[in-house]
């Protein structure tokens, strides 16, 4: 079956957020069982192009990677990619979502990055389930997906879209017509917040236009329908990756229960227009407690571009700020300077956490 995909090449990309390393760092943080951080076997749910599947291959050569994905072009581009860079530790299938033939509890880490909220409620409700199907007892999962309330703006333009763009079947005049629509809307600015989301999907890559926001389906969900529908398939909604959803998750003050932690996010969501999730996924197991707990740092690395700026105070390359008046924190942060990206074990500080925690 030739898909849409197949019709028009859609640009893929590593994306940080979901390499396993950092998934199971997460987990760790909110207290749920994280996977082997070393020979483990990872899977992502119409990985496309493979890009983001080969960049994890080959930062853990002594794991195994597979990925599928609904459109021939893309998996062909992705076998092609893999073999002549001889990675030899990630393989890729045309595969359903609805007809994976995967094992039961087989994979340690599973993405499915741009996928849940771009099909069919059925096929949709399938990724939740192919995921409650093959991750193991302690395998953590990411879904991608649009977020309501923040993507009623992007409802408005994809319906003042279609009408013009369904005049044509030929991808390239579909995506000028939409994009004549935009620019009008970007121009005559009798709404500047739908003017200003226009001049944002005008600056997109017009493959991304053409499947996102043309699509058949585009089918934005709040937090706590996500939440409810992976808890359908034995799946606890653990945490997102983004760090303002994090921190507030971790602090010391946070939210006790999942249902508290739940209510917190959907008001976020509202007040921020948070239009877009990338929820982080562990096997139900009982009340999660997601404060911050000291020896949970434990075999973590801390990561930071940082310059000291005075005796007590460092800048941050995104331009926030740390102070500390403890010379074993101020020490680390120096050593942290000094190996920028490259990270530090947060064990250095010597099982020190109980009263360094914040």
């Amino acid at each position: 079956m030739r898909t849409a995909y197949d019709r028009v090449h859609y640009p893929t990309a590593p994306q940080g957020f979901a390499y396993p390393a950092r998934l199971g760092a997460l987990a760790q943080l909110c207290g749920a069982p994280a996977p082997r951080a070393r020979s483990y076997n990872a899977l992502e749910i119409g990985c496309g192009d493979g890009v983001h599947l080969i960049a994890s291959a080959l930062e853990a050569p002594e794991s195994a990677f597979f990925g599928f994905d609904l459109a021939a072009t893309a998996i062909a581009s992705a076998t092609s990619l893999a073999r002549e860079a001889g990675i030899a530790n990630v393989a890729f299938a045309q595969r359903d979502i609805l007809d994976h033939g995967l094992a039961p509890r087989s994979f340690d880490y599973v993405v499915a990055h741009g996928v849940y909220a771009w099909t069919p409620p059925k096929v949709a409700d399938g990724v939740l389930a192919l995921i409650g199907e093959v991750l193991t007892d302690d395998g953590v999962a990411v879904v991608s997906y649009n977020v309501m309330p923040g993507c009623a703006l992007r409802l408005r333009l994809r319906e003042a879209m279609l009408p013009a763009a369904a005049s044509d079947s030929d991808p390239r005049r579909r995506i000028e017509a939409a994009r004549a629509v935009l620019a009008r809307i970007a121009t005559e600015k009798r709404d500047a917040e739908l003017a200003g989301e226009a001049e944002t999907l005008l600056a997109k890559d017009p493959a991304i236009l053409f499947h996102d926001d043309l699509g058949e389906i585009y089918a934005p969900v709040g937090v706590g329908a996500f939440s409810a529908a992976a808890a359908a398939h034995g799946l606890d909604h653990l945490c997102d990756c983004e760090s303002a959803t994090l921190a507030a998750a971790l602090s010391s003050d946070g939210p006790r229960t999942q249902a508290d932690w739940l209510e917190q996010e959907a008001a976020r969501d509202a007040h921020e227009g948070t239009r877009f999730r990338r929820s982080v996924l562990v096997r139900a197991g009982g009340e999660r407690d997601r404060r911050l707990v000291p020896t949970r740092l434990a075999g973590l690395y801390a990561c930071a571009t940082l310059t000291r700026e005075s005796e007590r105070v460092w800048r941050a390359e995104a331009g926030g700020r740390l102070a500390t008046d403890d010379g074993v924190v101020a020490s680390f942060l120096d050593a942290l300077a000094a190996r920028g990206a490259q990270g530090l074990p947060l064990d250095i500080l010597e099982g020190r956490f109980d009263d360094r925690t914040d």
